[in-house]
C-alpha cells in the first residue's frame, strides 16, 4: 500500500496553463503473486487527483478520479523465451514485448519485438530486431516504427532501419586473428601448429567452445578475464593416431586489455612404442630412462618399460633418437629413427642394444 499527498502553492509562477499549482493527493494498492510456475502478475488499483493527462479544463475541478495498472509476465519453461505486459490507466500508457535468445558456447541468436501505446500525444511506437554473435563477429537488424497523433486528425509516421555488425582484428606476438569484438580485459589468439594443417581446432569445451579455428585463421577467445587464471582445454578434429598435444590447454592469467599468442601442437608431436631387449635377446623389464635427439641432446623424454620391455614415448618428433636406460652398472643405448614426415604414433619394432657407456645420466 502507499499514498501521498502534495501541497499546492497557487502563487507559484506558472509556466504554462496546465502547469499544476493545487493541492494533490493519492493512494493505491498493490497485489503481486505468481500465478503458475511459468507466468507471474501484478494488479494495481488506486485512487487520486494527480494525472497527468488532464487538460486546461480538468484541471480547474480537484475531483480525483480511479485508477487501475496491470502487469504479467510470461516465462518458458527452458528460459529462453519470455513475454510482458501492462497497462497503466493513469496515463494511459500500456505495453507489449517478446523476446527469445538462444546461445551454445560462442554462438547466439537472439529476437525482440516491442509494442507500445502512451496517453500523452496518442504516441505509439513498435519495433523488431534480430541478432547474432558467433566465431568471428555479430550482426544485428533493427525495424523502428512510430506514429504520433490520431490517425483521422492526420498521424504523423517515422520509420527506420539500422544494420549493425562488429567483429574484432587482433594482434599479439606475430599472430593475427579475427573474431567477436574484444570489449575489455584480455583475448588470446589460438593458433595451429603446421602439423595440424587445416584441421578444425575446438578451444573450450567441445558442446560450449569458446572460439573456432577454421578456414578463417587462428581462433580468437575474446573474453578471457582479467587477473584471474583461467584454463583453455583444446580439442583438434581428426588428428593422426597418437599425435601429441602435450598438456592439451593453457593456463592463463590475462592482463587487462591485453593478449596472448598461442600455438597448438608442435613439431614434437610423435608418439613412439615398441620393445626393448639387451644384448642377450631378454626384455628391459621395469626400468625408466630417456630419450634425446642425437642432434641437440637439450631435449629429453622419459621412457618406463613393462614387464615385457614394451615402452611408449610421447612429444618425439622426426629423426634419429638416443636411448639410455638405467641398467645395472652401465646405460644400455639404443638407436630410433623417426622417418620424416611421421605425424602421431609410430611403431619402433623391438631395438636392440647399439653399445654401452659409462653412465653419465644427466
Amino acid at each position: 500500500m502507499s499514498g501521498h499527498y502534495q501541497i499546492g502553492n497557487d502563487q507559484a509562477f506558472k509556466a504554462s496553463p496546465l502547469t499544476i499549482s493545487r493541492n494533490r493527493y493519492g493512494a493505491d494498492l498493490t497485489l503481486s503473486a505468481p500465478v503458475t510456475d511459468w507466468m507471474t502478475g501484478s494488479l494495481s488499483v488506486g485512487y487520486s487527483n494527480d494525472s497527468v493527462l488532464r487538460d486546461a479544463k480538468a484541471l480547474a475541478s480537484d475531483a480525483p478520479e480511479f485508477r487501475v495498472g496491470v502487469r504479467f509476465t510470461i516465462r518458458s519453461e527452458d528460459g529462453k523465451s519470455r513475454v510482458a505486459g501492462r497497462y497503466d490507466s493513469l496515463y494511459k500508457d500500456s505495453n507489449l514485448n517478446a523476446s527469445w535468445a538462444e546461445q551454445k558456447g560462442n554462438q547466439r541468436w537472439d529476437a525482440a519485438a516491442d509494442l507500445s501505446k502512451y496517453g500523452t500525444g496518442d504516441n505509439a511506437t513498435g519495433s523488431a530486431s534480430v541478432g547474432y554473435a558467433g566465431n568471428r563477429g555479430e550482426a544485428r537488424i533493427t525495424q523502428t516504427a512510430g506514429m504520433s497523433g490520431n490517425i483521422a486528425d492526420g498521424a504523423r509516421y517515422d520509420n527506420r532501419t539500422s544494420v549493425r555488425g562488429g567483429a574484432a582484428i587482433a594482434f599479439a606476438g606475430d599472430k593475427v586473428a579475427v573474431g567477436a569484438p574484444v570489449r575489455g580485459n584480455g583475448f588470446a589468439i589460438v593458433a595451429p601448429h603446421e602439423s595440424i594443417g587445416d584441421r578444425t581446432m575446438t578451444i573450450g569445451d567441445k558442446e560450449q567452445p569458446r572460439a573456432v579455428s577454421d578456414g578463417f585463421g587462428p581462433a580468437l577467445v575474446s573474453n578471457l578475464p582479467a587477473y584471474a587464471v583461467t584454463n583453455l582445454p583444446v580439442d583438434v578434429d581428426n588428428l593422426p593416431t597418437g599425435y601429441s598435444l602435450g598438456k592439451g590447454g593453457f593456463d592463463l592469467k590475462a592482463p587487462y586489455r591485453a593478449g596472448y599468442a598461442l600455438e597448438v601442437g608442435s613439431a614434437n608431436s610423435v608418439s613412439a612404442y615398441g620393445t626393448l631387449h639387451d644384448a642377450s635377446g631378454l626384455p628391459i623389464a621395469f626400468l625408466t630412462g630417456i630419450a634425446k635427439p642425437a642432434e641437440g641432446p637439450q631435449r629429453h623424454v622419459t621412457i618406463f618399460t613393462n614387464a615385457t620391455g614394451r615402452f611408449g614415448a610421447e612429444g618425439l618428433s622426426p629423426g634419429r633418437w638416443t636411448i639410455e636406460m638405467a641398467t645395472e652398472g652401465v646405460p644400455t643405448v639404443f638407436a630410433m629413427d623417426v622417418p620424416k614426415g611421421t605425424d602421431g604414433l609410430f611403431k619402433t619394432g623391438t631395438l636392440t642394444p647399439q653399445g654401452a657407456r659409462p653412465k653419465d645420466m644427466q
